[in-house]
C-alpha cells in the first residue's frame, strides 16, 4: 500500500489493538476502513467473498481464529454468527489486537448478539478531513482549541472556491485527485447503489427513488435540526411523520449512529459556480438548492 495516505484512525486503532482483544471499524462505505485495517494485519478473511471461510464459519468456526493474528474479517456482518464466535475466540485466546472487524453496515438480525463489551472496542471511521487529504496545515488544532489553547499558524492558502469544492467533493479515499465532474458522478452512483442494491440486501423493501431522495434530503441537512416534516416534503410520496421516522432509521442500519448527521457530499451531485466577493453567500446556498431540487421532483 504505497499510496497509503496515513490517517487519524491509524493511531486510535493502534490504541485500542492495545488494549482489547478485538476492534470493530465501522462507517459508511468507501471511507477507507478495510485498507486501514490491513495495515496492521497478518491475516485477511473477506467475508463476502471467500467461499471457504463462510463455509468453515458453519463447519468448524474454531479454525478461522487459528490464521495468524492480527485477523481481518472484513465485510463480517455477511455472516453476524461471527460476532458471538469472535467474543468466544476473544476469551479463549488471550492477547490484545488479536482480531478486526470491518463493516458498513449491520447485520439484518443482531437479536441475539451479545453487546461485546470489554471483549471488542469500536472505532468509527469517516471519510477524510482537510489535513488528512492534504488540503490543510493542520497547524491550528480543534482538539487544543476546545482545550483552551490560543490558536496559532499561519493563514491557510485555501479559497472560498477551493473549500466549496472539497465539499462537493468530499474526503472520499477514491476521490482524492477527482475533478468536481469525476466526483459527482461517483457520489451519484455511490447513492444509488445504496438505494438499489443496500437496502434490498437489508431485506428491506422500499421505493429505491425515496431512498435517494431521502438520503438528498438528509444530506443538505446536515449540521441542522432534523425536521421531519421538511423531509416528508423533499421525499414526497411520504405523507405520514411516522412513514418517515421508519425511513430515517436507514441511515443507522449503514453504521452511521446519528440520523441527523450525514456527509454532505453525499448531499447531491451539484455544481459550484465561481464566486465573487460580494455573491460568496448566494452561490453557496444555490448549489445547495440545486443539488436537492434536482432531487425531490424526480
Amino acid at each position: 500500500m504505497a499510496d497509503y495516505r496515513s490517517r487519524v484512525a491509524d493511531s486510535e486503532l493502534q490504541q485500542r489493538m492495545s488494549a482489547i482483544g478485538a476492534v470493530l471499524i465501522d462507517g459508511p462505505k468507501a471511507v477507507g476502513k478495510t485498507r486501514t485495517a490491513q495495515r496492521l494485519a497478518k491475516t485477511v478473511l473477506r467475508m463476502d467473498i471467500d467461499r471457504a471461510a463462510r463455509a468453515t464459519v458453519q463447519i468448524q468456526p474454531e479454525q478461522l481464529f487459528m490464521e495468524t493474528p492480527p485477523i481481518v474479517f472484513d465485510e463480517w456482518q455477511e455472516v453476524p454468527e461471527l460476532w458471538n464466535l469472535l467474543r468466544r475466540a476473544v476469551n479463549d485466546h488471550e492477547g490484545k489486537g488479536l482480531y478486526i472487524l470491518t463493516g458498513s453496515a449491520r447485520p439484518r438480525d443482531n437479536a441475539c448478539m451479545h453487546s461485546g463489551a470489554d471483549r471488542i472496542g469500536r472505532l468509527r471511521m469517516r471519510p477524510m478531513s482537510l489535513f488528512e487529504t492534504g488540503h490543510s496545515s493542520g497547524q491550528i488544532s480543534l482538539e487544543k482549541l476546545l482545550s483552551g489553547e490560543d490558536p496559532s499558524g499561519r493563514a491557510e492558502r485555501l479559497t472560498i472556491h477551493n473549500l466549496l469544492e472539497r465539499i462537493v467533493i468530499g474526503g472520499w479515499p477514491d476521490l482524492l485527485d477527482a475533478t468536481e465532474r469525476a466526483a459527482r458522478t461517483w457520489l451519484r452512483d455511490y447513492l444509488r447503489n445504496v438505494a438499489e442494491v443496500d437496502v434490498p440486501g437489508m431485506g428491506l423493501r422500499r421505493n429505491p427513488a425515496n431512498i435517494e431522495r431521502l438520503l438528498t434530503s438528509l444530506g443538505r441537512s446536515a449540521a441542522t435540526p432534523l425536521n421531519l416534516t421538511a423531509l416528508a416534503r423533499d421525499v414526497g410520496r411520504a405523507t405520514g411523520s411516522g412513514r418517515i421516522r421508519n425511513a430515517v432509521q436507514l441511515p443507522r442500519r449503514f453504521g452511521q449512529t446519528d440520523a441527523g448527521r450525514s456527509d454532505s457530499s453525499l448531499a447531491a451531485p451539484y455544481e459550484i459556480s465561481n464566486p465573487t466577493p460580494h455573491n460568496t453567500g448566494q452561490s453557496l446556498r444555490g448549489s445547495f438548492a440545486r443539488g436537492i431540487g434536482t432531487r425531490s421532483g424526480s
